[in-house]
């Protein structure tokens, strides 16, 4: 296929070694990339852009004294790094005006030399369910509507695969210009619920929310 996918996994085994193997790896090169990555932007606008502390450190420290000062190489206080906290960096900064736009250029302008590996959509599935989990597509609105790739026959081949969940509510409106409106996100749902009657899926609800206020805002819809 050829195309990225986004998998979830619920009521998996934390304990599993494989998948935290897994994990553990896929962590570790994200922060190294996200690294590189935001001394690249910086040096590029020739100012701190991106603030290493800041991504690495959302919460503020506490007012013990004997606390010690961070360093840049410290990276255990946030599991995962990733594009997004870039992208946001930008946006907040003026340099963008939407996520797209500023997703597009850090995968244009700010590459470096580390390959996180992915894993073929069969192995991810047969990873989860290996751990005890069950495996859910996560937003297939964006599948369906800015791919070439038909979500019903993509459907038909991850189920027998273990596939056991579609996550029919998402927050689409207004991320792409396939999402405009409101009437063009409804109907995208009722559809996603549709599709996990027919193959008999989980239907799961997702935010994607990275801050407290669009939680908010998402939970207010349902």
């Amino acid at each position: 296929m050829g195309k990225e996918i986004h998998l979830l996994g619920y009521g998996f085994n934390l304990a599993d070694g494989p998948l935290n193997k897994h994990l553990n790896l896929t962590q570790k090169l994200r922060k190294e990339r996200v690294t590189l990555q935001l001394a690249v932007i910086n040096r590029f606008f020739g100012r701190t852009v991106v603030d290493l502390n800041k991504i690495l450190y959302p919460s503020p420290r506490g007012t013990n004294k004997s606390d010690s000062p961070r360093s840049a190489n410290d990276l255990s206080c946030r599991d995962t790094l990733m594009k997004p906290h870039l992208v946001h960096a930008l946006l907040s900064q003026g340099l963008f005006s939407e996520y797209r736009a500023a997703a597009y250029w850090v995968a244009q302008n700010a590459q470096v030399p580390v390959q996180v590996p992915k894993l073929p959509i069969a192995a991810a599935i047969a990873m989860i369910v290996a751990a005890g989990g069950e495996a859910v597509l996560a937003h297939p609105g964006y599948i369906a509507c800015e791919s070439e790739v038909k979500l019903d026959s993509l459907l038909a081949e991850l189920v027998p695969l273990g596939l056991r969940g579609l996550e029919v509510d998402y927050p689409y409106l207004g991320t792409s210009p396939a999402f405009a409106d409101a009437a063009g996100e409804k109907k995208l749902i009722a559809n996603m619920r549709r599709l996990a009657k027919r193959f008999k899926l989980k239907e799961t609800r997702g935010s994607d929310a990275h801050d407290i206020e669009a939680l908010k805002r998402f939970s207010s819809k349902c």
